[in-house]
């Protein structure tokens, strides 16, 4: 019997020794090698060994270019760059030893800045908190020193092609290195990068990487990379984000990136143009080396001007309308599809795609012209027509002719496009329109430019016609699907009346996500449709005051349990609308007429039970009546049936979010409350039982009492006193706590409705109200403007939704 060795000892599968160099920690893997912190041996000194992984070994493609960067690494010395110290082989495995930096990389200092996180000791390596007044110095400064270590790698021939945090090393001196050459392109060598193969990190890639034209790469590619590193350094996420690679890629190629003093006030105006002119969409419009945007940056340390300008009239609107995504709907199946073999497909003939462009085509048009199309088939249209017209070499007579004709019909269509847009300009101008009509004007012409401009971005006369101010409040829309990714969904939006609830034309505001879309001042509800056929409501108030509002919506793995303990009411046509009730209590809304679609409502009040589970589940603020609760878990164990009490208007919209639903219009509420013959209670008849909880009169000691006290005698379960319920088997419409609704609150002046800014309609009995007047509970309909952020121990809600979105 032989006695056989002991394994060699490896670590991550790599053997603990390679020539001359011992391996102690795995520091990060890529995609071509694994780095480790090693020892040399003979210096006796700590390294970073970079060993291509043995899965590789075998690719000859790969392999080559990993010596490459070993050799293009080599060539560069200078300190914001890593060294490389040797390479070698040992065993068949090729490796690489560089320069040990102790500190960690770029994308580490914005997680903890996200975080609001400094580390265990701040140290010179951290950057000061983003809403510090030295943190926009010290971004600049970091930048710039990227940014000279960059224009050294391009002078000796070498483009970077993967500039992102990740790296960008820190050390703990605060200085910066660059790392991880492993794309990098050497003149010398020219590329080993196939001529479809998309080469970077999809968030930080370049317009032309992301539509991986090669030729086109070059030192400009890294400035715009780093372009898109101060980017997020200045907002703390990065300019192009979505559910999958292609989308992004999408979003490089297509869409223009958030306005960064939008998302951050704070920015300087000179940063903000340095990034803007670092990230533009052609290579040739921006910095055209590493060294100029070094430059640039030293003038703004230096409080001199910079050399960048910022965007012209004409790129600002055309910005404008590439950020918007109303209309700007799936227009990227031709140049993006994947990473993969999507994309691989995309590009796998010119003949194919030629043919595929033509059917599409086709099908949009259906045998019309252009001008009958929607206007999102008008841009696919035009996006497949821009396609055809690169393949013009390879096009027969035919084809040829077609594109010829289709040309000519967009012609004539921007033609009326601009005769629109000069209508809108002329009545903006005229001296007897008044100021809502202004408004309303310059809202349709916002909307004209957006549109011919997502047509024609090229448009040569648009600068005479551009002499607007762009001003509105915007409304933000995000999707999540059940997983909590972003999905898309369309968005459509219908203006309110805010004397009847009565709702507008419905328009549609494209697909999420939705960024800054412009909308008039008022009350609106939108509508966000899931592409499996779900929906969410939204109620919007947009104002001066609320001059930016933001939502995020998800869809539930069983939509279906959003309807559960809700009750159907049924229409009221426009031939036959609800009508108010003639009670003083009802203020404006008295005798007024409304057309209410079908919509669903909840049969009871929420619970303490169900808000305590959407406070567990979103980490939401807790009611005012729970914040001095010295137990909260034994209160819900014994109250849990009672409704919510103490929820602000907002607290009550975000659980409605939450659970899918909606706050309900003041219209819905007194529909499900007196129906359509204007009952004087919610029950019919006689019931044989008591409907609503009754009490004695207040003695004194009563009146003492504190709300939360009260609230614990008289609030009553939720599913209590069911002869109180309305024939649809709604219960305590007219007790136990009032409620909000989505309706803004209008006070008569003169027999006109005037808005409120933040008051919103609370209806209903409660038994604050009943404790103190026992006589009357019934008719105690309460419309008082109460703002946004009462939190009074005896408002409640119920939620309500639209049968059909």
């Amino acid at each position: 019997m032989t006695d056989s060795l002991p394994p060699e000892p490896t670590l991550s599968g790599v053997p603990r020794r390679l020539g001359d160099f011992e391996l102690l920690q795995e520091v990060g893997r890529g995609g071509m090698g694994i780095v480790f912190r090693a020892r040399q041996v003979s210096l006796d000194r700590e390294v970073a060994l970079k060993v291509l992984k043995a899965d590789i070994l075998h690719d000859s493609g790969r392999a080559e270019r990993f010596r490459r960067e070993a050799i293009a690494v080599g060539k560069l010395d200078h300190a914001g760059i890593v060294r490389v110290i040797s390479a070698g082989e040992d065993r068949g495995l090729q490796f690489f030893a560089m320069e040990w930096i102790d500190g960690h990389d770029l994308s580490v200092e914005l997680r903890r800045l996200r975080e609001g996180k400094r580390g265990p000791a701040a140290t010179s390596a951290d950057l000061p908190a983003h809403t510090s007044s030295g943190y926009f110095q010290a971004v600049a400064l970091l930048v710039r020193a990227i940014a000279d270590a960059l224009a050294h790698a391009h002078a000796h021939g070498i483009v970077h092609r993967d500039i992102k945090p990740s790296n960008i090393l820190i050390d703990r001196q605060g200085e910066v290195k660059l790392v991880d050459f492993g794309l990098a392109r050497d003149r010398e060598f020219g590329t080993i990068t196939r001529s479809t193969e998309i080469a970077g990190t999809p968030q930080y890639m370049s317009p032309e990487q992301a539509r991986s034209l090669l030729h086109q790469v070059d030192e400009r590619t890294d400035v715009y990379s780093l372009g898109v590193v101060l980017y997020e350094l200045l907002t703390l996420r990065t300019p192009f984000q979505g559910r999958t690679a292609a989308e992004i890629i999408d979003r490089i190629v297509y869409a223009e990136p958030p306005s960064l003093r939008r998302l951050n006030p704070r920015v300087p105006r000179d940063l903000e143009t340095i990034c803007q002119h670092a990230m533009q969409k052609t290579p040739g419009d921006r910095y055209p080396s590493a060294a100029a945007f070094r430059e640039d940056l030293e003038r703004f340390l230096s409080h001199e001007a910079i050399v960048a300008t910022g965007p012209s009239m004409k790129s600002r609107i055309v910005r404008f309308a590439r950020r918007r995504r109303y209309w700007l709907i799936g227009v990227a199946c031709v140049v993006v599809a994947s990473t993969g073999a999507a994309w691989q497909s995309h590009r796998a003939t010119r003949a194919r795609a030629i043919r595929a462009l033509e059917q599409q085509i086709d099908a949009r048009l259906a045998g019309g012209s252009v001008d009958r199309l929607a206007f999102a088939a008008m841009l696919d249209v035009r996006h497949d027509l821009r396609a055809l017209e690169s393949y013009t070499q390879e096009l027969s007579d035919v084809q040829a002719d077609r594109v010829a004709l289709l040309r000519t019909e967009f012609d004539a269509l921007r033609e009326r496009w601009l005769a629109q847009v000069d209508e809108a300009i002329g009545q903006i101008r005229g001296a007897a329109a008044s100021d809502s009509e202004r408004e309303r004007a310059r809202y349709e012409l916002i909307k004209l430019l957006q549109r011919g401009l997502a047509l024609f971005p090229q448009e040569p006369g648009f600068d005479s016609r551009a002499e607007i101010e762009i001003a509105f409040p915007r409304l933000t829309i995000h999707a999540l699907g059940v997983d909590g990714r972003p999905t898309p969904a369309s968005v459509r939006i219908r203006e309110v009346d805010i004397a009847t609830s009565a709702l507008g034309r419905s328009e549609s505001l494209g697909r999420t996500p939705l960024v800054d879309a412009p909308l008039l001042s008022g009350v609106y509800r939108a509508t966000v449709v899931f592409d499996e056929g779900s929906f969410r409501e939204l109620s919007i108030h947009l104002s001066a005051e609320a001059d930016h509002v933001e939502f995020t919506v998800q869809r539930r793995a069983n939509e279906a349990d959003l309807l559960d303990g809700m009750v159907l009411i049924p229409e009221c046509p426009p031939e036959q609308p609800f009508e108010f009730p003639g009670r003083r209590a009802l203020g404006p809304f008295q005798r007024k007429r409304t057309p209410l679609p079908a919509y669903w409502i909840d049969a009871t009040e929420v619970s303490n039970r169900q808000y305590a589970a959407f406070v567990e589940a979103t980490g939401h603020r807790v009611p005012r009546l729970w914040e001095s609760l010295p137990d909260r878990a034994e209160f819900l164990a014994k109250h849990a049936d009672l409704p919510v009490g103490g929820v602000a208007w907002s607290d009550a919209v975000a659980y409605a979010n939450w659970a899918g639903k909606r706050l309900p219009s003041v219209a819905e509420w007194m529909r499900a409350a007196v129906g359509l013959e204007g009952r004087a209670t919610p029950w019919v008849g006689e019931p044989s039982g008591p409907p609503v909880p009754l009490f004695p009169p207040p003695s004194p000691a009563s009146r003492a009492e504190s709300v939360f006290e009260s609230y614990l005698s008289h609030a009553v379960p939720v599913t209590s006193f069911p002869d109180g319920r309305s024939p649809e088997g709604v219960y305590h419409l007219f007790s136990n706590v009032q409620e909000w609704t989505e309706s803004i609150m209008e006070l008569e002046e003169g027999g006109r409705f005037v808005r409120g800014t933040s008051h919103r309609v609370v209806l209903g009995g409660n038994w604050f109200i009943a404790e103190r007047s026992p006589e009357t509970p019934g008719d105690s309909v309460n419309h008082s403007p109460f703002t946004d952020n009462d939190r009074r121990g005896f408002q409640g809600f119920r939620c309500a939704r639209s049968e059909q979105p």
